[in-house]
């Protein structure tokens, strides 16, 4: 299977679950991916906790893609809500704000939406990341992790960046998925 097809949405799916499952499928290798490379980051950084927690995300991520794959969104958006959230709690509270690992909770919000017909799921999911950002922000203060404050630096750049990334990367692929379904 080659990249186009695994992007592919099946012709059955409406336009707005089709944009869905393409963004996924794009999304969800990369996140398997960060977690992936999490998992030695955070034994180097002498952190266990957050490394058994990303073995559980990388599990938690196949099984979003699994969903995905087979067209079952609202599960695979109840488990990575939930892998999302609970990663920022925990890795907040082991490494604390620093890390930046909470940023992801910004994407979380925007792409709640994508989530066609499921208004009500979508705004519990962007109060609920919300909610969570704003107590992270003050729990955290408490919780530093202050082994190498300079390591900590870039790790908060580089998931600002990663963050973001992925904010541009859905819109601006979204949009393209609506030109050319408007075309």
């Amino acid at each position: 299977m080659n990249m186009q097809t695994y992007l592919e949405a099946p012709k059955n799916l409406d336009g707005a679950s089709s944009r869905l499952y393409v963004i996924a499928s794009a999304n969800i290798p990369f996140a398997m991916l960060i977690h992936i490379l999490y998992i030695p980051l955070f034994m180097w950084m002498k952190v266990p906790e957050m490394a058994l927690v990303n073995i559980f995300s990388v599990i938690a991520w196949a099984f979003v893609l699994y969903s995905v794959r087979r067209m079952m969104f609202s599960t695979a958006w109840v488990i990575f809500t939930a892998e999302i959230m609970l990663h920022a709690g925990f890795c907040s509270h082991y490494v604390g704000w620093g890390f930046g690992n909470q940023y992801f909770l910004f994407t979380l919000v925007g792409m709640s939406f994508l989530l066609p017909r499921k208004i009500y799921l979508s705004m519990t999911i962007a109060v609920a990341a919300i909610i969570e950002f704003v107590i992270l922000s003050r729990w955290s203060n408490e919780t530093p992790w202050n082994e190498n404050p300079d390591l900590l630096y870039l790790l908060n750049v580089i998931n600002i960046v990663i963050a973001l990334g992925i904010s541009v990367f859905d819109t601006l692929h979204y949009q393209m998925i609506i030109h050319q379904t408007e075309a």
